[in-house]
């Protein structure tokens, strides 16, 4: 054999040799995959049972969420009071707050707006419900105030993370809206009548309303 059939024969080797490990660590690799994607559908499975076992049970004991939404910038832990929902006086919701936050435009300079009003709303943070005081500043001659990312209007008293939360508990889940609030409370330490979560579902019904009319005029 000559010199150069005995180079290719040898790379060859070194190549078939190559790709037989590569081919090796994929299996692996898929075998790893598949024991994953197995312990995640267990998983998912008894999160499920366990959502349905809540709400078929005033005595289960609920998981906790997880999610942060919309509240990354919450800063400054303060007094936590009882919790209670509803409107409320303004001395009365003062002793509540357990959150601080500052709302700006983004366009304009700190040390020229002045605060404009404030805005308290119920928001989920850390998987716990937490009473929230937004100071809302502006220039002095602003027509238009910045408005609060995961509230609806400035008139909205829960953050649209719980609208969704009691949404998909009621309607995906199908538990009734009595047990949705035990849920709530168990979930979040959120104490939610059932008017209020009803009204909470009108607001999301009419919100997507609005939106349906929207989208259909553009078609």
């Amino acid at each position: 054999m000559s010199d150069e059939s005995s180079t290719i024969l040898t790379r060859l080797i070194e190549e078939i040799n190559r790709l037989t490990k590569r081919v090796e660590e994929l299996k692996q690799r898929n075998q790893e995959l598949e024991a994953r994607n197995q312990e995640l559908e267990t998983e998912n499975k008894h999160l499920k049972d366990l959502l349905h076992r809540q709400g078929a049970s005033k005595d289960a004991k609920a998981p906790q969420f997880k999610e942060n939404y919309s509240v990354d910038q919450q800063k400054g832990k303060g007094k936590r009071g009882r919790q209670s929902t509803g409107r409320r006086a303004q001395d009365a919701k003062l002793d509540w707050v357990s959150y601080d936050v500052d709302i700006y435009p983004g366009d304009v300079t700190k040390s020229e707006c002045i605060e404009q009003r404030q805005q308290y709303a119920w928001r989920l943070i850390s998987g716990r419900a937490e009473y929230v005081c937004y100071h809302i500043y502006s220039l002095p001659i602003a027509t238009q105030l910045p408005a609060i990312s995961g509230l609806r209007n400035s008139r909205s008293e829960y953050g649209i993370e719980i609208i969704l939360t009691v949404a998909f508990l009621h309607y995906w889940i199908g538990i009734s809206l009595d047990h949705v609030c035990e849920v709530m409370a168990f979930f979040t330490g959120l104490d939610l009548s059932k008017s209020q979560a009803n009204a909470l579902l009108n607001q999301l019904s009419s919100d997507w309303e609005q939106e349906y009319d929207t989208i259909a005029e553009w078609h």
